[in-house]
């Protein structure tokens, strides 16, 4: 079991589960940006300084979750190498039979 693969297989799809939802938020939002100024010019304000919030938060949990991800796959590195390890062993265990 290669480590470089599992981890690709991991951000694949960590990223194409997310995406969906990102893509959904993304359209809701929109439409209701449209609704909100639509109804009263006051609103964009209001939405444009949650924008500004929401991307300062992006700013300061990215990162977090990023190293919390390394931490987790280093982990986890000593169990996948010991695994591989074993069925590495076990061709020549059967070729002694």
């Amino acid at each position: 079991m290669n480590r470089f693969s599992t981890d690709i297989g991991t951000f694949e799809g960590t990223l194409m589960g997310c995406f969906g939802w990102v893509v959904n938020g993304m359209i809701f939002l929109t439409y209701l940006f449209i609704t909100a100024a639509v109804l009263h010019w006051s609103v964009i304000f209001f939405c444009l300084f949650l924008l500004v919030i929401l991307v300062l938060i992006n700013g300061y949990v990215s990162p977090v979750l990023t190293s919390l991800k390394a931490l987790d796959n280093i982990e986890k590195s000593p169990i996948y190498t010991e695994y591989k390890n074993t069925l590495n062993g076990m061709i020549s265990i059967r070729c002694y039979k």
